[in-house]
């Protein structure tokens, strides 16, 4: 994948190692990690080990998943993640979370911009068709940010809603 992807606000990038307090803010902030698809994993408090481990994986080549942080398109700063996930190479389909480390950037645009420029390059330079995303029923921020980028819910469960986004 040619990175980083460039936007407005902001750009996708590589994970490095200086990413590594910026994580750390956020991983034990349940304002942040409560309307996760994943929050059971941050039920507990996150060790400095538990992070590290995170980053170091992230910056391994995985062939099951991609990892990105999104950045500050200036000044390269640390503001979130995304991952896709799940590949279907048969559906050409594949799933996508993003998290918005720091309340203060929500609302702001930039996890609608990440979302609009990573779907763009999946379906132009990879042969992905079809985005999911999994998204909680209060997590309204989340819902509005698929909906504002094409996604449409198809199925409700539970505890959460799959939107889905075509090509």
């Amino acid at each position: 994948m040619n990175l980083p992807i460039i936007g407005d606000k902001t750009q996708l990038r590589q994970f490095d190692m200086t990413d590594f307090n910026n994580i750390r803010l956020w991983v034990n902030n349940k304002a942040v990690t409560k309307d996760l698809m994943d929050s059971e994993i941050f039920e507990h408090y996150h060790t400095e080990e538990e992070t590290l481990g995170f980053l170091e994986s992230s910056l391994e080549i995985d062939p099951e998943r991609i990892r990105l942080v999104v950045a500050g398109r200036k000044d390269n700063s640390y503001l979130g993640q995304l991952e896709l996930f799940a590949f279907d190479k048969n559906r050409a389909e594949c799933e996508i979370d993003i998290v918005i480390g720091d309340p203060f950037n929500w609302n702001s645009g930039i996890g609608s911009e990440a979302i609009c420029l990573i779907c763009n390059h999946m379906f132009e330079n990879v042969g992905v068709q079809r985005f999911k995303a999994r998204i909680k029923h209060n997590n309204k921020r989340a819902q509005k940010m698929a909906e504002k980028n094409g996604f449409k819910m198809k199925d409700t469960f539970a505890d959460f809603s799959v939107f889905l986004k075509s090509e």
